[in-house]
């Protein structure tokens, strides 16, 4: 299973090799269309979840549904949130490996198998 990168570089993950194991995720299939219940605007907010994050998958639907109501209300300008719904917003972001940080622990499945040109000059 292809391991992070920058673990890689710094030679961490042949230090502590326990830290950067690939994780199991079973094969759900794809995300799929948005629920015909969500509004215009979270269903914008659904396809740009799936665009930006192509490791969504069918299992993830019903977290992301929140997500995409979280989503609308922080792109309105005129909606006044609390901190404590933008912390949850925050949250959920990080769940999904949507942040900078959380997004190294994200594995996808998608070529996996492939070979990594990085290989050729870290390893």
């Amino acid at each position: 299973m292809a391991q992070n990168l920058g673990a890689r570089q710094t030679g961490q993950h042949e230090k502590n090799p326990q830290r950067f194991a690939g994780r199991s995720d079973p094969a759900t299939g794809p995300l799929g269309a948005p629920p015909s219940y969500l509004s215009e605007n979270e269903v914008r907010a659904w396809h740009s979840f799936a665009d930006e994050w192509p490791w969504l998958a069918k299992a993830d639907r019903a977290a992301l549904v929140p997500l995409c109501k979280l989503r609308v209300k922080v792109e309105d300008k005129n909606e006044v949130m609390p901190v404590s719904l933008v912390n949850e917003y925050r949250l959920q972001l990080s769940s999904f490996g949507g942040t900078p940080t959380t997004r190294s622990k994200v594995t996808s499945g998608i070529g996996q198998d492939a070979e990594d040109p990085a290989d050729e000059f870290l390893n």
